[in-house]
């Protein structure tokens, strides 16, 4: 847990490293994250990837098919299986949704009206994505009243692209898995806030 969200440069980093189901480019990709007191969550992600794909620039566009970082964390794993699935562009454009399993979730603005602040930007052989994800979102989802040192989450972080000329799945947390699918929460890691 940090007081302000300038400390989150002073987290320590975790990879997404695991790249699987014959990733054709498989881009370094390091994630710093923490719950900010009083506010919620901060994540950066950090890509090493010159020029990726941006093609999508809406809401809800299919952004795993252009070069895209994935947050995916289910805030409650001891009262329920549902998570929120939050995908992002280089453009911005995001995809989030919350629920069980891959089939059965429900758009993020049909459960709250509160906004997450996505700031990306794009350098010459990286890009980045900043997130702020306020308590609100996690109350409105998961009935969540903010973090507390010792809570239990579950997640997992991704880099994808379904494009098939750069076609990659990373993952932080490994997937057994015959085929693609990042909607496994039974392979999600935990996180204990500190």
């Amino acid at each position: 847990m940090i007081d302000t969200e300038k400390e989150l440069a002073l987290c320590e980093a975790l990879s997404v490293s695991d790249y699987l189901w014959n990733s054709r480019v498989k881009p370094d990709m390091e994630v710093k994250m923490a719950v900010v007191r009083g506010y919620g969550l901060a994540i950066d992600f950090l890509v090493k990837e010159k020029d990726p794909k941006r093609v999508y620039t809406q809401y809800n566009d299919p952004v795993y098919k252009d070069s895209a970082v994935e947050f995916f964390i289910n805030p409650e794993p001891n009262v329920s299986e549902k998570y929120i699935n939050l995908e992002i562009n280089a453009n911005g454009a995001f995809l989030c949704r919350f629920g069980v399993a891959r089939a059965k979730r429900t758009n993020f603005d049909e459960l709250t009206d509160t906004s997450i602040e996505i700031k990306t930007e794009i350098l010459d052989s990286e890009w980045a994505a900043h997130v702020k994800i306020p308590n609100r979102v996690f109350k409105d989802l998961a009935n969540k009243d903010g973090f507390e040192r010792g809570d239990r989450v579950t997640f997992n972080l991704y880099k994808i692209s379904e494009s098939e000329e750069i076609e990659h799945y990373g993952a932080f947390s490994h997937i057994d898995s015959p085929t693609p699918n990042f909607h496994l929460p039974e392979f999600f890691a935990e996180g204990i806030i500190m």
